[in-house]
């Protein structure tokens, strides 16, 4: 008796790969979109810090040409310092406003509190002097540009200046170091998450090379049955046929082709009435209509050999194949 192997295969492990592809995806889908929003925050706060410390740069040179052109003014008589300082005035006062609009906390301190007040004082008093210089009082203009409240309001708004300044050299550096710690963090996740990831298709994979390690058992242990049930039937003592659905041979064994007389290719893709004896073909049609009922028993038939001799046999059919099995020698003159 032929040994029989187990030929159970395990199934494709769908789950496994599902949840490795899953879990890769939604890791690498995280990782760009920390790596996007990190890129586009690090560019918008590099863009704003860029455009504070040059607000700073441009308040502090307008402030000047305001001074000078107000004292210009009170020292030359020239009015055409006054148009000068209408022109840079609004300048400044869009300056200052785009910066308190780029970063409020800042401006919203008590140091940037006293340089808003000193400035609208430091205003005031220059404009008085323009209209002392239109007056032709050019030395009461010079005085009062001059003088020490003049000058403590410079100094005032200055220190002001310099607070606000060193605010937002902190802020960049607090930003940059926010950035670095975004990076870090990133970096980090990135490398607790490899192994995980390794981990999993390293699970994934090995269980893909158990499922075709497997399917080629289960395929190697079939072909050796089949070869083993076609040996078998090879040799064994009835003749044995397997037709299709329409009574057309598929499959005749050796000792079947012996009994008739026909080699194999004569005998493959006829139908099976072509070898019954002409007297018992209607014995072989009630037959095929019991089977296509599902009823199967043995019963007597005659075949007819390549040389129109009979050939006795009892058949035992089934679904899809025809036993035959002679109950006595046939002698060569029958």
């Amino acid at each position: 008796m032929a040994h029989r192997e187990n030929t159970s295969v395990r199934p494709f492990p769908v789950k496994v790969f599902t949840a490795a592809l899953v879990l890769t995806i939604a890791v690498f889908a995280g990782i760009g979109w920390h790596v996007w929003n990190s890129y586009k925050n690090f560019k918008t706060i590099q863009i704003r810090d860029f455009r504070l410390q040059e607000l700073s740069g441009i308040i502090t040179h307008f402030d000047e040409v305001l001074t000078m052109s107000a004292r210009m003014a009170a020292s030359t008589g020239d009015l055409w310092w006054e148009e000068r300082y209408k022109v840079f005035e609004p300048q400044l006062d869009a300056a200052i406003k785009e910066a308190m609009k780029l970063e409020p906390k800042t401006f919203m301190s008590e140091a940037a509190a006293q340089t808003n007040t000193a400035n609208l004082k430091l205003v005031a008093i220059e404009k008085r002097a323009f209209d002392l210089v239109r007056q032709g009082r050019r030395e009461k203009a010079a005085f009062l540009l001059f003088g020490e409240e003049y000058e403590n309001q410079k100094l005032i708004y200055s220190e002001g200046m310099k607070k606000i300044t060193v605010a937002l050299q902190e802020n960049v550096r607090s930003d940059i170091h926010r950035q670095r710690r975004q990076a870090f963090l990133a970096v980090a996740s990135i490398l607790f998450t490899i192994p995980i990831l390794l981990f999993v298709w390293f699970v994934a994979l090995q269980s893909m090379r158990k499922h075709i390690t497997d399917r080629k058992r289960a395929e190697e242990a079939l072909k050796k049955s089949e070869e083993e049930y076609r040996k078998l039937v090879e040799t064994m003592n009835e003749g044995l046929g397997v037709t299709d659905e329409n009574y057309i041979f598929t499959y005749v064994n050796s000792k079947f082709c012996n009994m008739l007389g026909y080699s194999k290719n004569e005998m493959l893709g006829q139908h099976l009435t072509k070898f019954v004896a002409e007297d018992y073909q209607a014995v072989m049609r009630e037959q095929i209509a019991k089977r296509k009922r599902g009823e199967a028993a043995p019963f007597e038939l005659v075949w007819r050999s390549k040389y129109d001799r009979r050939v006795y046999t009892l058949a035992s059919p089934t679904s899809a194949s025809i036993t035959a099995t002679r109950p006595c020698p046939i002698s060569p003159g029958r």
